[in-house]
């Protein structure tokens, strides 16, 4: 008998064996359906997870995206303050650098003159010492510092060092150990200058802003107070006329020409440059005012007068 043949006598015993058996086959149909039924519900979960996993990601990628966006932001504010940051610096460099041309123009121009005045060949200590100063300053340009101010006397052809000092003085200003300590303490805080900048620019617009609000009220009040003084004199000319011509003051020509002259500078605001003349507009209405009381009063008292003085008839 061979080997295929074994086994397929086994295999038709053991259906046999199911077919006689057939609460076994029931059970084992139930164990094999539990096992589905858990492996389906080992699937469903998986597919939740990953479900959630993916949800997980969905929402890691927003938030990545959303700190990207504010990262290149923060980056382009940052790269706009480092460009101002470096111009201010830049700037400083430029004003001491101009200082320091300042000082060797003005020193340059000294020797010049001394030299024009002096007659013959320059002395060659002179000339030494005036070469070891231009070395300093320039050395002291390259380094961005000041110079410092030398003192002069009248018997050398630029500043002048103090006596004895000769080249040892030229090799402890171009040391660069006192030159980078130097440079040390010249570092300023480019951020603390930059806040400094911004509060003195809020300062002046917060100042501007309230000048102007403060001018425009100005403006309207003086406005307001031309239009008051216009309506008063012309409610007011006929009568100061009448009382006037009732003192005596003289006749019509110069009564008129008396009113012209008061009027004239408050009528001027009237122009094209009333604008520029609020002071002398202030200063005639107050000489209008002043002369309509002066004439008020004066009226009683010339009238009084002239009764006390007529002799009784």
């Amino acid at each position: 008998m061979s080997e295929a043949e074994a086994v397929n006598e086994t295999l038709v015993d053991t259906d046999l064996t199911t077919l006689d058996r057939p609460g076994e086959a029931s059970g084992q149909e139930e164990q094999l359906d539990e096992v589905a039924t858990s492996l389906l519900h080992d699937i469903e979960g998986s597919q939740l997870e990953v479900q959630r996993m993916l949800e997980d990601q969905r929402l890691q990628a927003e938030e990545l995206g959303s700190m990207k966006e504010h990262l290149c932001t923060e980056l382009q504010q940052l790269r706009d303050d480092a460009w101002r940051f470096h111009m201010n610096v830049e700037l400083e460099m430029l004003k001491r650098q101009l200082a320091i041309l300042s000082n060797l123009d003005a020193d340059l121009d000294d020797m010049e003159a001394r030299l024009d005045s002096e007659q013959g060949e320059p002395d060659e200590e002179i000339m030494r010492k005036m070469l070891e100063d231009a070395r300093a300053a320039t050395l002291a340009m390259l380094t961005r510092k000041p110079e410092s101010s030398v003192a002069t006397n009248g018997n050398c052809a630029g500043p002048s060092k103090s006596a004895g000092g000769g080249d040892e003085d030229a090799d402890a200003e171009i040391d660069p150990e006192v030159d980078a300590a130097e440079t040390e303490d010249e570092d300023f805080d480019v951020s603390a200058l930059q806040q400094r900048l911004d509060e003195d620019l809020r300062i002046m617009h917060e100042q501007l802003q309230a000048v102007k609000a403060e001018s425009a009220v100005v403006a309207a009040r003086k406005a307001q107070l031309e239009a008051e003084l216009r309506q008063l004199m012309e409610e007011k000319a006929d009568d100061l006329s009448a009382q006037l011509r009732d003192l005596g003051f003289g006749d019509d020509q110069s009564l008129d020409g008396y009113l012209e002259e008061i009027r004239g500078p408050a009528d001027a605001g009237n122009g094209p440059e009333g604008s520029d003349n609020a002071d002398e507009k202030s200063g005639a209405s107050e000489d209008v005012d002043a002369a309509a009381a002066d004439v008020v009063v004066a009226a009683p008292q010339e009238a009084t007068a002239g009764e006390t003085a007529s002799p009784p008839p």
